[in-house]
């Protein structure tokens, strides 16, 4: 799989008076639809393979058949940020992964 080659979505517009502007609801829904598709180019399951392959620096992928619980996820989670992942970007991963799995990792 190739690795996508779109930005990452940034919205760090600040004011004169050092405050991020103040967005509509559509604006904000516009920005998160945003930051979504950028996820869902570089997050990709395959559900008859059992894996999820993230497309970031490189592929990489992952048996979904390891992850049974919030202990697994707990374990990629470490795993992910070890390998110098960004820490919104593993965290999009475990909740991404949580859901397919459906794993609930809120009390």
């Amino acid at each position: 799989m190739k690795i996508p080659t779109s930005k990452r979505p940034e919205f760090n517009e600040v004011l004169d008076d050092g405050l991020p502007p103040i967005l509509s609801w559509k604006e904000l829904c516009a920005q998160a639809d945003q930051i979504r598709a950028w996820y869902d180019e570089r997050i990709i399951f395959d559900g008859v393979r059992g894996t999820c392959t993230l497309l970031f620096e490189y592929p990489y992928e992952i048996d979904l058949d390891d992850i049974k619980g919030v202990r697994d996820l707990l374990d990629w989670t470490l795993h992910l940020l070890e390998k110098g992942l960004e820490g919104q970007d593993v965290e999009t991963i475990i909740k991404r992964i949580a859901k397919f799995k459906k794993i609930k990792i809120y009390r």
